[in-house]
């Protein structure tokens, strides 16, 4: 999966920060979660799935 860098870091980011700081009300990230927060910081849709590929090629999951 060719994926930008430089979104990438910012999932990685985002990823090590309690969802509460950006808002939320949940405790944990979830692969749809991140996906529904990429979209409205980026304008770049991506799937649950395609969130958690990426997590995993990136051994967080």
């Amino acid at each position: 999966m060719n994926f930008p860098t430089h979104l990438l870091n910012l999932l990685l980011e985002v990823i090590q920060k309690d969802p509460a700081g950006y808002g939320y009300e949940f405790c944990r990230w979830r692969a749809m979660n991140l996906a529904t927060y990429r979209e409205k910081t980026t304008q770049i849709k991506l799937s649950g799935s395609q969130i958690r590929r990426i997590l995993e090629l990136k051994k967080y999951v």
